[in-house]
């Protein structure tokens, strides 16, 4: 018996969703004219957003990939671990939906456990408070701010310099000795971040304080002033 175009539909309601065998279905079912026009109308659509996505993620995949590589160049082996399993994430969202990460909780929750445990290890590795010699060098620069008296005019003739290296001064021992305390406190902040934050918005804070960067005032920074003002009073 002569088989028709509507045996050869496997559904005649709605069409199958699977992207690989559209094309094929579209070519039967127009050849034997048994589907519907808006059948075909959400055949494009669904082919339409399947390639939307695949541009999406493809695109994603490729600026977390230059972003892995610039944190590598920069000497950064475990942010580019971190940059490279958001990417995997980011890109498995787009490509197969938000719901995928839900239904293979196992996988992308281990994925996302790994990140939280990497960015807690990338904050006490690269933490002021876990240097010695940073922790060392602001207690040095505390006492040495404390036995200096003034600028020579052997060294700087300028008295307005003088007076700025003076006011300097009074600063230097209030920043150095609060500088380790200081360290812990901001320890403590990058630490809940890196605890709290999902891994979306934990990368977007840390691409913001990388290219976006206010640099705090520290014990170094205003010893360095100082010592452009009259230079080797202080011992860097």
């Amino acid at each position: 018996m002569k088989r028709t175009g509507k045996d050869l539909t496997p559904n005649n309601h709605m069409p199958p969703r699977n992207p690989d065998i559209w094309l094929c279905i579209l070519l039967i079912s127009r050849h034997f004219g048994n589907i519907s026009k808006n059948h075909i109308q959400l055949i494009y659509k669904d082919i339409f957003i399947f390639l939307v996505r695949l541009i999406s993620s493809g695109v994603s995949a490729i600026t977390f990939i230059s972003y892995s590589i610039y944190e590598a160049l920069s000497g950064e082996p475990i942010n580019t671990v971190i940059i490279l399993l958001i990417g995997v994430l980011f890109v498995w969202a787009i490509l197969l939906g938000p719901l995928s990460l839900i239904a293979d909780k196992e996988i992308s929750g281990f994925i996302a456990s790994l990140v939280t445990i990497l960015s807690i290890v990338n904050v006490l590795n690269t933490g002021d408070v876990t240097d010695s010699d940073k922790t060392n060098q602001n207690i040095d620069l505390f006492q040495q701010a404390l036995q200096v008296k003034y600028c020579p005019t052997t060294i700087q003739p300028d008295e307005s310099k003088r007076a700025k290296f003076q006011a300097l001064k009074d600063i230097l021992v209030k920043q150095c000795g609060f500088q380790n305390h200081q360290n812990i406190y901001r320890l403590a902040i990058d630490a809940a971040k890196a605890r709290y934050l999902d891994p979306v918005s934990g990368l977007a804070d840390n691409i913001h304080s990388e290219f976006i960067k206010d640099e705090p005032v520290t014990c170094l920074s205003i010893a360095k002033r100082m010592n452009e003002i009259c230079p080797g009073k202080l011992q860097l």
